[in-house]
């Protein structure tokens, strides 16, 4: 897992500079192939994990007053020069939050633990009550002073308090417990702010769910009604087959984001305040992970489909959450076999890493999968899988032997599996181990969503500049001489025999 700082490739000499660590993997050390036959990886080792990225960060981190600001790695991320101020202190705050979610399971374990010669819980405590203090330079700023400054919309601070509120509560102990009532009020203050402010019609009415709910937990006062008006609006987008409607997308905002976010509030909230509510989010999240696993190869890759992708492995972060419900129903040896195994597609390869840190690609650096609302931190939504390192160490997630459940049983047959509400079909190829996706309802020109199918084994290809790709029908009018279009969305029709009818709207 170590990795040498002499051996450099400077590849250009401006801010956006890449530096490529080499060598720089992560490697799972003494595999324990007695509990984890596939992937050797077994609690221990995923705390190994977290260290290993938490070395990356802190390699730039040299004292408690040091920001993380990641080294930016090209044009399309914000902030840009020209933004606004709370741009660039919200890419600040993705720098704290997204990490703190990778630290705080290791501060749980060890409340000494450094990187870089720094305590990771005196760290974070401080720098959170410099980035809430309005006399501090580091200050993320208050979304109502934001709406006055430059008009009402969504800010980027939302999302990481949400974020934020996870970590103090999977941390309390060890950070929240130990502030003042003065302190704590200072952290609350600007979380309530907001918690309270406008946010997204889709799943970052989550975001201020769990923070209303911490601010409730802990004794402050919110708006009741905003926080059943948020949560009933999630409620009300499921679809069916265990599938959420996230504004017009079915995409991995389902296992990383409604599956995760729910059944976290479900264990803080819900089944003593809501049961009813958190029945239903128990009963539907069955149905999702019921399904789930067969959206993976044998060897537990995941498909490169639907928008921020360099999320990567935080698709596996339902497995994980899976086990906060109260009777959870995934085999727990398959769940911990994927979600190792997915992790592992990544962090062993060097060329993900620049500078230390998960690039803004995939494997690699790769432009196409970089959207406006990311910053260099924000490959770190991967540290959702850590969920499951607040699961206890006996959780049948960590005691169970790995094994690769229904694979064994295909044989050499091909089995396909259709979920009429999100329009989806699965087929799982027994004979190559392969999974491919077929989509039915898609609402937007991307490709990162129309195309014919999605395979583990084969990554998505770009739209080309004439408006071609291999993957997705390119459609010409004859004698127009216009350039190839891709077909805008597609309308599912129905499963017949085997066969997923859709149609294609240009």
């Amino acid at each position: 897992m170590a990795y040498d700082l002499k051996s450099r490739e400077i590849v250009d000499g401006t801010e956006s500079t890449w530096v490529k660590e080499s060598p720089f993997a992560f490697s799972v050390e003494n595999p324990d192939y007695s509990k984890s036959a596939f992937t050797g990886m077994t609690r221990r080792h995923w705390l190994d994990a977290a260290k290993f990225l938490v070395d990356g960060i802190f390699q730039h981190v040299n004292g408690l007053d040091d920001p993380i600001l990641m080294p930016k790695q090209n044009e399309i991320t914000y902030p840009q020069p020209n933004d606004p101020h709370h741009r660039f202190m919200s890419a600040e705050f993705e720098g704290l939050a997204r990490t703190f979610m990778v630290a705080s399971p290791l501060i749980v374990e060890n409340p000494d633990v450094e990187s870089n010669g720094i305590k990771l819980r005196d760290y974070y405590a401080w720098m959170i009550l410099q980035a809430t203090d309005p006399k501090s330079p580091r200050y993320w700023g208050r979304i109502t002073d934001f709406t006055r400054e430059t008009g009402r919309m969504q800010y980027q601070q939302t999302v990481e308090g949400g974020a934020l509120v996870i970590c103090l509560m999977n941390s309390r102990e060890q950070i929240w417990d130990r502030y003042t009532d003065t302190e704590r009020k200072q952290v609350a203050d600007l979380i309530s702010d907001y918690a309270h402010n406008l946010t997204i019609g889709a799943n970052w009415r989550m975001f201020n769910v769990l923070m209303l709910t911490f601010l409730k937990l802990n004794g402050f006062e919110i708006d009741e009604l905003a926080l059943r008006d948020h949560l009933q609006h999630m409620i009300s987008t499921y679809a069916g087959d265990g599938w959420y409607l996230d504004d017009t997308n079915y995409d991995f905002y389902n296992p990383w984001g409604f599956h995760f976010y729910l059944p976290i509030w479900c264990r803080w909230y819900g089944y003593e305040h809501e049961p009813e509510i958190a029945a239903l989010i128990e009963k539907r999240n069955r149905e999702f992970v019921s399904t789930w696993p067969r959206f993976f190869s044998r060897d537990a890759k995941q498909l490169m489909w639907g928008r921020s992708l360099i999320y990567r492995f935080a698709a596996s972060t339902a497995f994980g959450a899976h086990f906060l419900m109260k009777d959870p129903v995934l085999d727990p040896g398959h769940a911990r076999r994927i979600a190792s195994g997915n992790m592992l597609q990544f962090l062993t390869r060097e060329e993900m890493y620049i500078n230390g840190l998960p690039c803004l690609g995939y494997y690699g650096p790769f432009e196409p999968l970089v959207q406006f609302y990311s910053c260099a931190a924000s490959p770190f939504w991967l540290a959702k899988i850590f969920v499951a390192l607040t699961l206890p160490a006996d959780s049948p997630f960590w005691t169970a032997e790995e094994n690769e459940g229904f694979w064994p049983g295909l044989g050499d047959r091909t089995e396909t599996v259709e979920l009429e509400a999100p329009g989806m079909q699965v087929v799982n190829h027994g004979r190559t181990g392969t999974t491919e996706l077929r989509t039915g309802k898609v609402f937007l020109h991307d490709t990162y969503y129309n195309q014919l199918q999605f395979n583990p084994d084969f990554l998505l290809e770009p739209e080309l500049p004439e408006g071609t790709n291999a993957a997705s029908y390119s459609i010409r009018e004859k004698d127009m001489g216009h350039n190839f279009r891709i077909p805008l969305n597609f309308n599912f029709n129905k499963f017949e025999d085997g066969v997923l009818y859709r149609q294609q709207n240009t």
